[in-house]
């Protein structure tokens, strides 16, 4: 399906329709932005040049196209990322949410991408967890990118979907950000994260990968839903290869209602682990071509792991502690990565991985950079996006007030630029 006004024309695959329907349907053909004034920026104006263009490419039916930091008049409308519950005692609920979803009427409509590209009205990134939300928002000025505002909002605990909309809705307006309008990424254990290597033609790669979704799921096309990330090839006879995200359609809606009942307006979603590469690429250390750089982005139960190599390419794999934290769960975090570095090197690149990059929330009286440095022998370093090289600037305050888990949302605020 296409969908087309005077000035767009964007192409949307035919397992996203329903999606984007519910999308442009939340707000209307006539959605326009509500434009509100931003708080002034800081009076230092540190002359660094933009942030470099990330080079993963993105299939679509047409081509292989550039990807990087898009703006919204050159978007590709697609979905990206998934989420979802996997959760005891769910049932009923996934089962309403999916016959829901499966219900939803199709319509041609492309407002939501139509008021994007006429308003000037920032994008935030914005990236919800089970049990919290962490939102970016990036200014330019003068060939300078700023962190204008920042945030992280935790949710009660066993709080409903509709008490995390009140609370987010309640913490938007008290913390006065410039924009409802936002990028969103999810992270749950529901979505599927996996590098593919397929030697088949370019017209019949989203088939295969629409296999390899259903199958991983175990849900029927309609109600999957799949993006995937192809890497530059060394020959042109050589597979196709990348990383492919895919997540039940109603998982995907779940999360959105969480966000439009707080009022906000969802531009589009993302790989969290795409982004997290693309914000190493601007603000981490210089990849080297001699060795892959991981970087582990931590919360109180979860990392996600992305290796980072080449000139585009990354692999990525979620993993959470069944104690409850890291803790008691080190031994696993190392036998993980293991894993991880085994596969990389075996199946993808034959390099290794040099450096280790921690990132996120670091868990109380446990040295995780010493544990790690003595039991994998690499280099391990904390990674802080706002004080590496100076590229992104941040005024003192909000460097001090800005959450352990910023890194997560900078790459999806990267998205309006």
């Amino acid at each position: 399906m296409i969908l087309r006004d005077k000035n767009h024309c964007i192409m949307v695959q035919e397992r996203d329709e329903a999606m984007f329907a519910d999308l442009a349907n939340s707000h209307g053909e006539g959605a326009e932005f509500v434009k509100k004034s931003a708080p002034a920026a800081s009076k230092v104006e540190p002359e660094i040049p933009p942030p470099a263009v990330d080079p993963v490419r993105i299939v679509t039916p047409d081509s292989i196209l550039p990807s990087a930091v898009p703006s919204p008049a050159r978007l590709k409308a697609r979905v990206s990322g998934a989420a979802g519950q996997n959760k005891s005692g769910a049932i009923k609920k996934d089962a309403v949410l999916a016959a829901e979803a499966e219900s939803t009427p199709v319509t041609e409509s492309s407002a939501w991408v139509h008021a994007v590209s006429k308003s000037h009205e920032a994008i935030a990134g914005l990236v919800l967890w089970e049990d919290r939300a962490v939102v970016s928002i990036l200014g330019h000025r003068k060939g300078s990118t700023f962190l204008r505002q920042a945030g992280q909002l935790v949710f009660s605990k066993n709080a409903t979907d509709a008490e995390r909309s009140k609370m987010l809705k309640k913490w938007w307006k008290s913390s006065r950000f410039c924009t409802r309008s936002v990028w969103a990424g999810f992270y749950t254990s529901a979505d599927i994260q996996k590098y593919f290597s397929l030697p088949v033609a370019e017209d019949g790669l989203r088939a295969a990968l629409t296999l390899e979704a259903e199958e991983s799921l175990q849900v029927e096309s309609p109600n999957a839903l799949m993006d995937f990330f192809v890497f530059e090839k060394k020959k042109p006879d050589d597979p196709f290869t990348g990383m492919m995200f895919a997540s039940p359609r109603w998982s995907i809606l779940r999360f959105k209602k969480i966000l439009d009942d707080a009022g906000l307006l969802v531009c589009g979603v993302g790989a969290p682990s795409a982004e997290l590469a693309r914000t190493f690429r601007w603000l981490g250390p210089t990849v080297s071509p001699q060795f892959a750089d991981c970087v582990v982005v931590l919360t109180e139960t979860s990392a996600n792991i992305v290796i980072i190599y080449g000139n585009s390419s990354f692999y990525s794999r979620m993993i959470e502690s069944a104690s409850g934290g890291w803790a008691d769960s080190m031994e696993y975090l190392v036998q993980s990565l293991n894993d991880a570095f085994m596969y990389f090197q075996l199946y993808l690149a034959n390099i290794p991985v040099g450096r280790i990059q921690l990132t996120g929330h670091f868990t109380e009286n446990v040295d995780m950079t010493g544990f790690l440095l003595r039991e994998t022998g690499l280099v391990v370093r904390q990674w802080d996006p706002l004080s590496e090289g100076g590229r992104l600037y941040c005024s003192p305050k909000l460097m001090s007030s800005s959450p352990d888990l910023l890194v997560s949302s900078l790459g999806l605020a990267l998205r309006r630029d």
